[in-house]
């Protein structure tokens, strides 16, 4: 184990990974976006203010009924989704907590027809 700074607490990785920890910390051309389902492992850890430090965020994406995904851009939840299957076609309704740019909107549409064509319909 070594110690590393989390926004100014004391946190421990293992020392394995604090090399990856620290290219993951370079950015990128383009970003790594991800649709996580409401009950995906990376969402319940057990420290929410680290993962979504907005308080209105996280009640957003945690909320006691009817859990919404969320949009993972880089490592960092950057807003939530939800699906809406219309016919034989999938739509997402996407609340972001930000505005997103081209290349995130374009990774978001691009894990969109992943999705919609895992569950074997057409995107919306």
């Amino acid at each position: 184990m070594v110690d590393v700074d989390v926004d100014g607490d004391a946190r421990s990785v293992l020392a394995a990974d604090a090399d990856a920890l620290d290219a993951a910390q370079e950015p990128r051309a383009d970003p790594v976006v991800r649709l996580l389902g409401p009950f995906d492992l990376f969402l319940q850890a057990r420290d929410r203010d680290l993962l979504v430090p907005d308080a209105a965020h996280r009640a957003a994406l945690w909320p006691t009924l009817g859990r919404p995904g969320a949009v993972l851009r880089d490592g960092e939840v950057v807003g939530t989704w939800r699906p809406r299957t219309r016919g034989r076609r999938l739509a997402l309704e996407l609340e972001p907590w930000r505005t997103w740019d081209a290349a995130t909107r374009r990774a978001v549409a691009d894990a969109h027809a992943r999705l919609a064509t895992f569950r074997g319909l057409a995107p919306a």
